[in-house]
């Protein structure tokens, strides 16, 4: 008995649960409907008003609970610490999988015995009904498989991502700088970046999950936030990290600046704006295909809303920064 608990396996899903009770019965009848079988489940609840415990009697997982709320990122390094598979799955607590999510994860790394991490796809238009949730749906979805340099590092995505879990602990796992309780510190950014001077990331479209995107609010704290801590990386590392940004990103949204001081000379400002439509012009292609002309150009003044909400990120993280260093 004492060998069928310790032996090795093949993969492990951590995933980091508060409340979501419902989603989360969801999530696991998907995962235990898997052909493959060579698999465990590990959640650590983080301290949840509801009542998750019921889950480990419906289901075979390893079920740990948080005493008390210590965040996202801690309770993912809790749960791969438990975790006695070759590979992490990390998942979102909120995410359905469609098709056979394991047998793909599988299948890749058995393909690819050198790769060490995969990241998969959050969001399908299923979920996302309002526009600003499928405008966040296509953004990703054009980036992800229209715009990124397929030669280059992907993102690693802790919402559907899968990581050999011998490098996952060689990189240190999630550091103690995210260990915030109630916050989304962004630690797949940080992580990304430190696995991205390791290996390639890849991406697999087919490794899917249905995943619900906020609103306008939700998508602007998101920009901000992300831009902050991007700026603390770059200035720390002094380096470009093109996981999440790449330098050509980087021109457009400087662009979409430019274009909002030149209101003062509107032909530069229309020509400005002709060039920022140009370097978008594969995500509001993607838009027009997808949803409709309307949609495709309310997709561009939103994109150029949150290039400038970019912009105002970088700015109040750097004089964060140099406020810090004068003190």
């Amino acid at each position: 008995m004492h060998d069928m608990i310790t032996r090795p396996i093949k993969i492990s899903v951590v995933i980091s649960a508060y409340n979501n009770s419902n989603l989360l019965k969801l999530l696991l009848t998907n995962l235990y409907q898997t052909k493959f079988l060579d698999f465990e489940v590990i959640i650590v609840d983080d301290a949840s008003t509801e009542d998750l415990s019921n889950l480990a009697s419906l289901f075979p997982i390893i079920y740990l609970r948080n005493k008390t709320n210590l965040g996202v990122a801690k309770t993912r390094m809790i749960a791969a610490r438990k975790a006695r598979g070759e590979i992490l799955l990390s998942l979102d607590s909120d995410v359905i999988p469609y098709g056979d999510l394991l047998t793909e994860v599988n299948k890749f790394f058995t393909s690819h015995p050198q790769a060490l991490a995969l990241s998969g796809f959050a969001g399908t238009a299923k979920e996302n009904t309002s526009f600003f949730a499928r405008f966040k749906l296509w953004r990703d979805w054009s980036y992800w498989n229209l715009e990124a340099d397929k030669d280059s590092f992907y993102w690693f995505k802790t919402s559907i991502g899968a990581i050999k879990r011998k490098t996952f602990f060689e990189l240190g796992g999630y550091p103690n700088y995210f260990f915030k309780p109630g916050v989304n510190t962004f630690e797949d950014l940080d992580f990304s970046y430190r696995l991205a001077k390791k290996g390639k990331i890849f991406f697999d479209p087919d490794l899917a999950v249905g995943h619900r995107y906020g609103g306008l609010i939700k998508l602007i704290s998101t920009y901000f936030k992300r831009t902050i801590l991007f700026v603390e990386i770059l200035v720390k590392k002094r380096h470009f990290p093109g996981v999440a940004t790449t330098s050509s990103e980087a021109i457009t949204i400087i662009l979409s600046g430019l274009c909002l001081l030149a209101i003062v000379n509107l032909p530069l400002m229309a020509v400005l704006i002709i060039l920022f439509i140009l370097r978008q012009r594969k995500f509001l292609y993607l838009c027009w295909q997808k949803e409709g002309l309307i949609f495709a150009i309310g997709a561009f003044f939103t994109d150029w809303l949150l290039c400038l909400i970019i912009i105002g990120g970088g700015i109040y993280a750097c004089l964060r920064l140099a406020i810090k260093k004068l003190a």
